[in-house]
């Protein structure tokens, strides 16, 4: 059987790190939950996302869901991929390193790499601190800005960091009806009233037309429609975008699984009337996983916002495009009642992305790649 030049990186470290580097699995959560540390990009959900094997660009049957690193004591999940499809530059993302000598590790496994496969481009280690950043700088790593993943978005979605919220600053209950508070913070009135004007306008949508919007856990028997509005949302919003619908392919096959850590949802619009049949329609695909006691990172906040979905006998359209607003602050309703008191957003990949998640109440909290460099790149990227 041929092997992906992914598949033989892989198996080389595998073989090359005998005990310490194995595909990753659901089965190593209970290991990966020992070490979170409220890091976005350290949790079984962020491994899936960020070290994907199912991405066309560099596709892995060997391990679909990428490598883990774990001794002991240090722990991070391994990538490797390509910028574009069909180029002979590979290079390996570490995600999220956590432990005492991480560092070590991973300048022994730049230095094999480099020795053993000549095509190895790049070392990119993502999700750090700025401690973690500063140490790698001094050690010869270079700044993602001189040596961006993406021509547009140099450190993918940790371009832009407004992310962080603290959800008893924006909703609350009074009468036991969930409401939107005004935020405290610099801005227009019209920013500052934006995300409850948004929900109030599309509860008002929902009551003009006799619907309700209801979000069910999300298992495996939902697995088709969450696929569709993952497939539609990435026609409308990641045209271009280093991002591909495949990166979320291992969220949605595992998104279900530990349900004590991960909060995985998907919306349905139906009538709200059981005289009138009319098919449930998926709106929107929702998947967090905690990073800590009391935080959420959520890792897919996917809704169909541009054209309600076909087969909605619908009267008045007005107050449709702000389902996606609505849909947060009804998972943030969610997570509370579980216990839940923060919610990292995740970083964005552009500033309109960045300005929405400020206008749902996003404080900053930056995250770090930097560049280990091996050779200089055979072709144009």
């Amino acid at each position: 059987m041929v092997c992906t030049e992914r598949e033989e990186i892989e198996r080389f470290l595998v073989d090359e790190f005998k005990g310490k580097i194995h595909r990753l699995s659901v089965l190593d959560c209970d290991v990966i939950n020992k070490y979170k540390n409220n890091n976005f990009g350290f949790s079984l959900c962020a491994f899936m996302l960020y070290a994907n094997g199912i991405n066309p660009k560099s596709r892995s049957d060997f391990a679909p869901l990428g490598l883990l690193y774990y001794d002991g004591d240090n722990i991070f999940s391994i990538g490797i991929f390509k910028r574009t499809q069909g180029s002979d530059n590979v290079y390996v993302h570490i995600i999220a390193p956590n432990g005492n000598s991480w560092h070590r590790i991973i300048k022994k496994m730049s230095s094999v790499l480099s020795c053993s496969f000549k095509n190895v481009i790049a070392i990119y280690v993502r999700h750090i601190d700025e401690d973690d950043y500063n140490i790698l700088i001094k050690n010869g790593y270079q700044p993602i800005c001189d040596r961006p993943w993406h021509i547009d978005s140099h450190s993918e979605d940790e371009t832009f960091n407004h992310r962080y919220i603290e959800l008893e600053k924006i909703i609350g209950k009074n009468n036991n009806e969930l409401f939107v508070k005004n935020l405290d913070m610099a801005g227009s009135r019209n920013f500052r009233t934006k995300t409850r004007s948004a929900f109030n306008r599309f509860s008002n949508f929902l009551a003009g037309n006799s619907f309700i919007l209801e979000f069910y856990n999300y298992t495996s028997k939902y697995k088709n429609a969450a696929q569709i509005i993952v497939c539609n949302n990435f026609e409308l919003f990641h045209p271009k975008g280093s991002s591909v619908s495949e990166d979320y392919a291992n969220l949605l096959n595992k998104a279900f699984y530990d349900g004590e850590n991960i909060f995985s949802y998907i919306g349905f619009i139906k009538k709200n009337n059981t005289k009138e049949k009319m098919k449930k329609k998926p709106v929107a695909f929702f998947v967090g996983e905690k990073i800590s006691k009391d935080c959420v990172a959520l890792y897919a906040t996917l809704s169909a916002t541009k054209n309600p979905p076909k087969g909605l006998s619908i009267k008045k359209q007005v107050g449709y495009t702000a389902l996606s607003q609505y849909c947060y602050v009804k998972i943030f309703e969610n997570l509370y009642s579980t216990g839940i008191r923060y919610v990292d957003l995740g970083g964005s990949e552009n500033e309109q992305l960045n300005t929405f998640k400020r206008q749902l109440g996003a404080i900053e909290k930056k995250t770090y790649w930097a560049v280990n460099v091996l050779r200089k790149e055979d072709d144009k990227q």
